[in-house]
């Protein structure tokens, strides 16, 4: 587990060079807030479609197809 998170870091580190020496400063800046907005965003992504699933499948299992 201690390898692979250390091969983890070297990649994140080479990722983050990389994407920082060809997009430069401003648009580096400009990935990193859209990268976090998503981030933000994405647990909301569903908005309770798991659950809407599971009402309508109880009541028919045909539904689930």
């Amino acid at each position: 587990m201690l390898l692979a998170k250390f091969l983890k870091m070297i990649v994140q580190a080479a990722y983050f060079v990389i994407i920082a020496r060809t997009l430069g400063a401003k648009q580096y800046g400009l990935f990193a807030s859209l990268t976090a907005l998503a981030a933000i965003i994405s647990p909301f992504a569903t908005w309770g479609s798991g659950d809407v699933l599971i009402k309508n499948v109880s009541r028919n299992r045909a539904l689930f197809k």
